[in-house]
């Protein structure tokens, strides 16, 4: 089986911080469901991940929280949405070790013991 791609990076908390790009719910053009799509809360980690169907591009809160997520064909394409999205905000990309299990990147990336 070969290795699969795991990398993450910082988000900045600074106060000048534009609004998450991110909503929970359908777009209110669609017409579906009844309330107003609701803005996602600003993330602190986005980790990207090669999955069996694409490469993923997941925005998560310190607690490990998903606030959005997308799907693209490469990991150069989900870097380079998260650079559009983040801008100079983005920290640099590392990555992930094997070792550290997907659910515990959250707390490995900022530093947290167990």
């Amino acid at each position: 089986m070969s290795k699969r791609h795991r990398s993450a990076a910082l988000i900045a908390t600074h106060d000048d911080r534009p609004p998450s790009r991110h909503f929970a719910g359908a777009p209110a053009a669609a017409g579906i469901g009844g309330a107003a799509p609701q803005r996602l809360p600003w993330p602190r980690i986005v980790v990207l991940i090669e999955r069996d169907d694409g490469f993923f591009l997941e925005r998560l809160l310190p607690n490990g929280t998903v606030v959005g997520d997308t799907s693209h064909e490469d990991a150069q394409e989900a870097r380079e949405q998260a650079e559009w999205e983040y801008g100079a905000l983005l920290g640099a990309w590392f990555a992930i070790p094997e070792h550290v299990d997907e659910n515990d990147i959250p707390a490995f990336l900022l530093g947290v013991r167990p």
